[in-house]
């Protein structure tokens, strides 16, 4: 292997949305990783396979993603904090092969509002030899915003039974 180029850059990204659903259908989404599965590779031509997963504090979550035929990226996901329905606390690290690209803290905020509920998701990362895993960063939350309202639509149908 050659040199490693031995450069970290920083961000921090903070996305906020109102979705009109319960609290509770917001938090399921992201407190089943495999439903987050579903959220994240929706419509991206991207897949994200989840192989382990122990949602509670000091529980891990570790996946993999990328192209829908290969995904070569693998991530762990360490939940550090959760008050149900409220907050998620994690900490993420994500590598190609051995080399790791990103690490970052990610945190959750549920709040009802209403029949409503507001979302704020905050990702304060490093990425480390010249990765461009911060900016894909932003994209990635995005789509994930994006896939959201959708979701919640649908299990919001499933549920009345059309």
């Amino acid at each position: 292997m050659g040199m490693r180029d031995a450069s970290t850059s920083h961000s921090t990204i903070v996305l906020g949305s109102m979705f009109d659903a319960a609290a509770s259908d917001v938090y399921a989404a992201f407190s089943d990783p495999r439903e987050l599965q579903r959220l994240g590779a929706a419509g991206t031509g991207a897949a994200v396979v989840v192989d382990e997963v122990d949602f509670q504090p000091g529980g891990r979550c570790v996946y993999r993603f990328g192209a829908r035929r290969r995904p070569r990226f693998r991530g762990s996901m360490n939940y550090v904090d959760i008050v149900p329905g409220h907050r998620i606390v994690a900490t993420e690290a994500v590598f190609e092969r051995e080399i790791a690209l990103t690490l970052s803290i990610t945190t959750l905020e549920f709040r009802a509002i209403g029949a409503g509920t507001e979302l704020k998701l905050t990702v304060q990362s490093a990425a480390l030899d010249g990765a461009d895993g911060i900016e894909g960063a932003g994209p990635g939350s995005e789509i994930l915003f994006a896939n959201l309202g959708p979701y919640l639509e649908e299990i919001s149908r499933l549920r009345l039974g059309y």
